[in-house]
């Protein structure tokens, strides 16, 4: 019995241990938002479309910081996406846009979580905006863009603008290609499987 629950109580560690590593923010820590303002939202997480009713910058700094501080709020963000309205969904589009800019520096792995995320929930004006702030994304079927066809929208997108708390977000001044293959915004996958490759910052 002893031995069990020494085994129970490791893999327990083991577990938590994994959580916590995956869970780390892409903001530097004076960059974060303050962690009772990411918990509340996460608690709460339709008070971000009752407080941005009209979407706006606001909305997409502060979906931003939310995802930048704490990776655990993606999904919160993502599940709003059914009850807002288009501005809503652009400006959350957006948001989650320059997050992934962010993130690419820090944690590649969760840049591209955040990528699919948008291609295989997102709405087309969340889908659009995403890559509006990414064009070096292939998206497929957003706006006047064919079914499954890729549209290159222009170049590599300059810094990203300030982080949470006045502070300055990670300036990238240069992006390799965000999308190996092809991750259509419509979910769709081609070779590569959507990697997204590792940030060129002067």
């Amino acid at each position: 019995m002893k031995v069990r629950n020494w085994v129970s109580c490791m893999a327990a560690a083991a577990l938590a241990a994994g959580v916590g590593s995956a869970g780390a923010a892409c903001y530097a820590p004076a960059q974060q938002l303050p962690a009772t303002t990411v918990s509340n939202f996460i608690g709460s997480p339709a008070s971000l479309l009752s407080d941005f009713p009209n979407g706006g910058a606001q909305m997409i700094s502060r979906v931003r910081d939310l995802v930048a501080s704490n990776p655990d709020a993606l999904a919160a963000i993502m599940a709003q996406l059914a009850n807002a309205n288009t501005s809503q969904q652009s400006a959350i589009g957006s948001g989650l846009g320059q997050a992934a800019r962010i993130c690419l520096r820090t944690d590649q792995a969760f840049a591209t979580q955040i990528q699919q995320a948008i291609a295989s929930q997102g709405t087309d004006a969340a889908k659009a905006a995403y890559a509006a702030v990414n064009p070096d994304v292939q998206i497929g079927a957003v706006g006047a863009a064919g079914a499954g066809g890729g549209t290159g929208v222009g170049g590599p997108t300059a810094g990203i603008g300030g982080g949470a708390n006045g502070s300055t977000a990670p300036a990238v001044s240069s992006f390799g290609a965000l999308n190996q293959g092809s991750v259509g915004l419509t979910g769709t996958t081609g070779s590569g499987a959507g990697a997204l490759s590792d940030v060129s910052a002067q």
